[in-house]
C-alpha cells in the first residue's frame, strides 16, 4: 500500500499500482502538449470532493505533462 501526502495528511492512495502504472505509461504515450485538469472544489470538503482532489493529485504526479487549477466554487464562486 502506497501513501500519498495532500495537504499535509497521509492518504492511502485510490489508484493501485497496477493502474497507475497504466496511467503513466498511456500518459507517456497520448500525450505530447501538456494538459490541464480544472477541478471545482470546496475548502469544507465533503467526502466527494476530498475523494476528487486525491484522485486528481494521484493522476498529476504520474506525469510532468498533467498540471491541475483548483477553484474554491463556495469562496471563489464568480471565478469558479
Amino acid at each position: 500500500m502506497q501513501i500519498l501526502r495532500l495537504g499535509g495528511d497521509l492518504e492511502k492512495l485510490l489508484l493501485p499500482d497496477g493502474v497507475r502504472e497504466r496511467i503513466r505509461k498511456d500518459l507517456s504515450l497520448s500525450l505530447a502538449k501538456k494538459v490541464r485538469l480544472v477541478l471545482f472544489t470546496q475548502k469544507s470538503e465533503c467526502r466527494p470532493c476530498r475523494d476528487a482532489s486525491q484522485l486528481v493529485s494521484e493522476v498529476t504526479s504520474l506525469s510532468e505533462k498533467v498540471e491541475v487549477e483548483a477553484f474554491d466554487f463556495v469562496g471563489e464562486g464568480r471565478r469558479a
